[in-house]
Parts: structure tokens; C-alpha cells; sequence
């Protein structure tokens, strides 16, 4: 795997040699406060998580904000872990595993995370997309 700096001065890697972003098992889910769904990737034994929204997050405060969260939480429980921008859509996604045993996904998440962490099948049926179409916005980084 490659190293690459962002402008978050992440040493991102290249997870993709010659595959195809869906590789993996995809899921959504809804981190609690944090507006709007994620992906969730499966794959190899370990889990992405996108952190951050849109590509360009230099320009976000409120992604540079959870970038921090996630990698000071992170490092405070010496979790390993590398950080990933997906091709198709360019987001930032942090990875970790391998999966505990008899662990869900969900509850090792919120665990990692210390924030609720709900699992959804489709974006269509995730909490921050029930939130964004009600029109509720809030400003909570964590």
C-alpha cells in the first residue's frame, strides 16, 4: 500500500490494487449526533468507515472536526488503524479491524467511536437521511 499526505496530514494508503470499490460488503450507517449516513465497507476482515461527507473536506470545518475526533479517539486506545479515500466517491474513510469475536459491527463501532453507531441497509433508510429530508439541522461535531 502507498502512502499519500492530505491536507488533514493523514498518511493515506492506497487500498485498491486493481479493485473495484465494491470489493466489499456495503452497508450505511448513522453515527449519532453526526448528520448524515455513511458508508460502511466489509472487506479482507476489516471495516471502512466514512468520516467524512464530500471530497473536498480541506474546506469543511465540520469534517475536519470528526477527522479529529476519530483519530484522537483512536489513538488514545492504541487502536491500529489507516485511513483510505474511496474512488467513487472520494470521501474519507478510516479503517480498522479485524472484528472481534462475537462482536457485531455496530457494537465494536460504537465502541471505537464512544457514539451510537446504528447499521441500514440502503441510504434511503438511514437516520440521516430521515433527518436531512425534515429539515433539522444541528450542530454537533463530536
Amino acid at each position: 500500500m502507498d502512502y499519500d499526505y492530505d491536507s488533514n496530514e493523514i498518511a493515506l494508503k492506497t487500498w485498491f490494487d486493481g479493485k473495484d470499490s465494491e470489493s466489499g460488503k456495503t452497508r450505511y450507517v448513522t453515527v449519532i449526533p453526526w448528520n448524515y449516513g455513511r458508508r460502511l465497507i466489509e472487506r479482507d476482515g476489516l471495516i471502512s468507515l466514512q468520516v467524512t461527507v464530500h471530497r473536498d473536506d480541506r474546506a469543511c470545518w465540520t469534517c475536519k472536526d470528526r477527522i479529529s475526533y476519530v483519530k484522537e479517539r483512536l489513538a488514545e486506545d492504541n487502536i491500529p488503524c489507516f485511513w483510505t479515500r474511496e474512488p467513487d466517491d472520494g470521501c474519507l474513510y478510516v479503517t480498522v479491524g479485524p472484528l472481534p469475536q462475537h462482536t457485531s459491527v455496530e457494537k465494536y463501532l460504537t465502541f471505537l467511536l464512544v457514539l451510537p453507531v446504528q447499521i441500514y441497509p440502503s441510504p434511503e433508510k438511514s437516520l440521516g437521511s430521515q433527518r436531512q429530508t425534515k429539515g433539522r439541522r444541528r450542530r454537533v461535531v463530536q
